[in-house]
């Protein structure tokens, strides 16, 4: 049977002790920030293998191709065809010829 006797109606209950409930805030505390730590480690594990498998493992010569070619692209006056969309053509004019013509249309 059970060591303790049966509530009666109107009994006063007491408090749980203090320390106890101060030691279980406490550890929860802990747990939850290593929990969060390990998670956000774990994370950032994953995320690096991923680049290194999508980026860190390419030979740098494309990378390179492709920056020459972006460059060629952004320096490039006249029409051109737009990206991901073909047979689509643009006008396409540097910036800073671009600045200098609307200085001159402009006046200033």
């Amino acid at each position: 049977m059970a060591d303790h006797e049966p509530i009666q109606p109107g009994e006063q209950i007491d408090d749980p002790v203090a320390s106890s409930t101060w030691y279980v805030g406490i550890v929860g505390i802990f747990v939850l920030v290593a929990t969060v730590a390990a998670t956000d480690a774990l994370f950032r594990v994953i995320e690096d293998n991923k680049y290194q498998e999508l980026v860190g493992s390419k030979p740098y010569a494309p990378r390179a191709e492709l920056e020459a070619e972006q460059m060629a692209r952004l320096l490039h006056s006249g029409e051109m065809e737009r990206p991901g969309e073909p047979g689509v053509t643009t006008k396409a004019m540097p910036i800073d010829q671009a600045m200098s013509q609307i200085v001159k249309e402009n006046g200033r």
